[in-house]
């Protein structure tokens, strides 16, 4: 676990953590006192009359600590932010109810996922926007999870949380600025049917993922220098380009005509 104060952002980089275990859970300690602020619950092929698989968040703290999320009919759901998202008060913090004390990240039943759960796996990187009681004020958070296909696990990647208190964080905002570094004089160019990732020279070891606006997955490539690929197989259109290295990822969009 690495845990780094940039300005009054204290950020904690742990080991990626899998909880695959019926009942299984992981604790967030947001600001590493030796206090869980939150609990991440793996519940799989449980119910009594059908199988369950769903991935559940229940705070410490059930009068302040909230997730940033919706109420849908009784039951609340947390929302996936995406980075870059601004966490503050004007946020709806409906992620976790005050009657059942819980928010359903993902719930699945008999492989029918529920419409309000806006974690449904496969997903990766998702941020939550949470807030969280430390001392006597309330503070700003966000946490980097995937959740996997089925539902049936999750992983906690790191975390971060303002400690000034009621000052806004912004979600994977440490991340954002390292991807800004690692990617400097990197550029994703589509012309003509192509796809040209340009690299600097200190890169390698890049993977990259072309994905359509449904997030379906179209080609995978490593990439270890400057590149150029064919993709006139494509329909025109708006696609999505992740380049990874050493867990940073940067995201654009690519108009292919």
């Amino acid at each position: 676990t690495v845990s780094v104060a940039n300005a009054q952002v204290k950020y904690t980089d742990i080991n990626d953590t899998t909880v695959s275990t019926n009942g299984g859970f992981y604790d967030l300690d947001l600001n590493q006192d030796g206090t869980p602020d939150f609990r991440l619950i793996q519940v799989i092929d449980s119910g009594l009359t059908e199988n369950i698989n769903a991935v559940l968040i229940s705070p410490f703290d059930s009068t302040y600590n909230r997730a940033v999320g919706e109420s849908v009919n009784g039951f609340n759901y947390p929302s996936n932010l995406t980075p870059g998202t601004v966490i503050n008060q004007y946020e709806s913090f409906q992620g976790i109810g005050s009657s059942e004390v819980k928010g359903y990240m993902a719930f699945e039943v008999d492989g029918i996922s529920y419409p309000n759960s806006n974690w449904v796996g496969p997903t990766t990187d998702g941020y939550l926007g949470l807030q969280v009681r430390i001392g006597d004020s309330l503070h700003f958070a966000w946490a980097r999870i995937d959740v996997a296909q089925g539902n049936n696990s999750f992983t906690v990647k790191d975390f971060a949380v303002e400690l000034s208190a009621g000052d806004s964080i912004i979600a994977g905002g440490n991340l954002l600025s390292i991807a800004q570094n690692v990617f400097d004089n990197s550029a994703i160019i589509a012309h003509n049917k192509t796809l040209k990732i340009v690299l600097n020279n200190d890169l390698t070891d890049v993977e990259l993922v072309l994905l359509d606006l449904q997030g379906r997955v179209l080609r995978e490539e490593d990439l270890n220098a400057t590149s150029i690929f064919d993709v006139s197989d494509l329909a025109e259109g708006v696609y999505l380009v992740h380049l990874k290295h050493k867990g940073v990822v940067r995201t654009e969009k690519v108009v292919l005509r």
